[in-house]
Protein backbone atom coordinates (compact mmCIF):
# COMPACT_ATOMS: atom_id res chain seq x y z
CA UNK A 1 0.00 0.00 0.00
CA UNK A 2 1.53 3.63 -0.99
CA UNK A 3 0.83 6.59 1.48
CA UNK A 4 -0.72 9.78 -0.21
CA UNK A 5 2.22 12.40 0.40
CA UNK A 6 -0.22 15.01 -1.49
CA UNK A 7 -2.64 17.32 0.79
CA UNK A 8 -4.86 20.04 -1.80
CA UNK A 9 -6.52 22.57 -0.02
CA UNK A 10 -9.03 24.82 -2.11
CA UNK A 11 -9.36 28.64 -0.71
CA UNK A 12 -10.93 29.57 -3.74
CA UNK A 13 -14.62 30.60 -2.38
CA UNK A 14 -13.59 32.29 0.60
CA UNK A 15 -14.26 35.93 0.89
CA UNK A 16 -11.33 37.30 3.09
CA UNK A 17 -8.37 35.64 4.95
CA UNK A 18 -7.11 37.33 8.01
CA UNK A 19 -3.14 37.62 8.63
CA UNK A 20 -3.50 34.47 11.49
CA UNK A 21 -5.35 32.23 9.19
CA UNK A 22 -2.64 33.22 6.24
CA UNK A 23 0.47 32.24 9.29
CA UNK A 24 -1.45 28.88 9.86
CA UNK A 25 -1.49 27.93 6.34
CA UNK A 26 2.49 28.89 5.98
CA UNK A 27 2.89 26.73 8.98
CA UNK A 28 0.96 23.97 7.49
CA UNK A 29 3.04 24.53 4.80
CA UNK A 30 6.03 24.01 6.10
CA UNK A 31 5.15 21.19 8.16
CA UNK A 32 4.19 19.70 5.24
CA UNK A 33 7.10 20.16 3.94
CA UNK A 34 9.60 19.14 6.41
CA UNK A 35 7.50 15.60 6.27
CA UNK A 36 8.07 15.62 2.51
CA UNK A 37 4.61 15.99 1.72
CA UNK A 38 3.31 18.16 -1.35
CA UNK A 39 0.75 20.72 -0.03
CA UNK A 40 -1.09 22.90 -2.76
CA UNK A 41 -3.25 25.63 -1.69
CA UNK A 42 -5.69 26.61 -4.47
CA UNK A 43 -7.34 29.74 -5.08
CA UNK A 44 -8.09 30.39 -8.38
CA UNK A 45 -8.47 33.52 -9.46
CA UNK A 46 -9.13 34.99 -6.40
CA UNK A 47 -8.20 38.52 -6.21
CA UNK A 48 -8.78 39.09 -2.98
CA UNK A 49 -7.44 36.68 -1.29
CA UNK A 50 -4.40 37.45 -3.34
CA UNK A 51 -3.81 40.88 -2.49
CA UNK A 52 -4.73 39.50 1.38
CA UNK A 53 -1.82 36.73 0.85
CA UNK A 54 0.92 39.17 -0.08
CA UNK A 55 0.04 41.92 2.12
CA UNK A 56 0.70 38.84 4.70
CA UNK A 57 4.10 37.87 3.07
CA UNK A 58 2.35 34.28 2.59
CA UNK A 59 1.30 34.62 -1.02
CA UNK A 60 3.93 32.05 -2.07
CA UNK A 61 2.25 28.99 -0.70
CA UNK A 62 -0.54 29.40 -3.40
CA UNK A 63 -1.25 28.24 -6.73
CA UNK A 64 -3.33 30.90 -8.28
CA UNK A 65 -3.81 29.30 -11.77
CA UNK A 66 -3.67 26.04 -11.38
CA UNK A 67 -6.47 23.75 -12.67
CA UNK A 68 -7.14 20.35 -11.44
CA UNK A 69 -8.05 17.89 -13.89
CA UNK A 70 -9.93 14.32 -12.42
CA UNK A 71 -8.26 11.24 -14.26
Amino acid sequence: MEANNSIFISIEKLKSIDKVASKNLESLYTEATLENKKLTVLAHQNKEIKNAMQKNNTDYIVEYDCILENK
